[in-house]
């Protein structure tokens, strides 16, 4: 019973830290909104608990300023926060590729090679559903990366920033999916079959100058997202 009581805490810490820092990038929550511990509880149907956890990471990584007994205040993200961000998601990621690289199963690797394949085809046209198939699977590629790297304490680190990034990552794709601008889903895919390629050949070298180049060209489009948010 304690297991699954702990188990629907995270769940839902967790869900408040997503949607708080989605409401804040897409700009449903301006620097300096308020957010109140009981309004939150009632909100999103949890006790007190959850909601205190959530403000406390979300203190943690910077998006607002606990106010002792008093909830929080949202401060501004700026695209300088997002960039250093960034920057640290590419060099765990880079440390992640060389020591997973090589003990990662095929098997799962050929099931997202041909999936990759699929939405990396030359096309006039991308369906807005292709944006949610990419997103999971960019998910589900740097999750297996990080899952089979040989060092504790960077799995954790990278699961920490894990938040972060999938929502910036999210809001980004959002901004592309307004401007009918979908193409990026394709130039994504052949990246990600390209580092998936290299991992399953065992290129740890190859496969860490592809990331790098992957994560770069998703940090300028992140910004671009988060800039164009900020001076609406």
């Amino acid at each position: 019973m304690k297991k699954s009581l702990v188990s629907v805490t995270r769940v839902s810490r967790e869900f408040i830290v997503q949607t708080v820092m989605r409401e804040v990038l897409d700009g449903t929550m301006p620097p300096g909104s308020r957010l109140v511990t009981e309004a939150l509880a009632k909100r999103f149907d949890v006790s007190h608990t959850p909601v205190r956890e959530a403000l406390l990471t979300l203190s943690g990584m910077g998006i607002v300023e606990v106010l002792p007994n008093r909830g929080a205040i949202v401060k501004r993200f700026s695209p300088r926060e997002i960039r250093e961000v960034c920057d640290v998601r590419l060099a765990l990621e880079l440390l992640a590729v060389r020591s997973a690289c090589g003990s990662i199963p095929v098997a799962p690797l050929k099931t997202l090679r041909a999936q990759f394949a699929k939405l990396a085809k030359p096309r006039t046209k991308v369906k807005v559903e292709e944006v949610r198939v990419a997103s999971e699977l960019d998910s589900q590629l740097h999750s297996i990366i990080r899952d089979h790297a040989k060092n504790q304490f960077l799995i954790r680190e990278l699961n920490r920033i894990h938040s972060i990034v999938t929502v910036i990552r999210d809001a980004a794709w959002q901004q592309l999916v307004s401007e009918e601008n979908l193409q990026r889903v394709i130039e994504e895919s052949k990246q990600h079959l390209e580092i998936v390629e290299a991992l399953i050949a065992n290129q740890p070298k190859q496969a860490c100058i592809l990331m790098r180049t992957h994560l770069r060209t998703g940090k300028r489009t992140i910004v671009k997202a988060v800039l164009k948010n900020a001076d609406e």
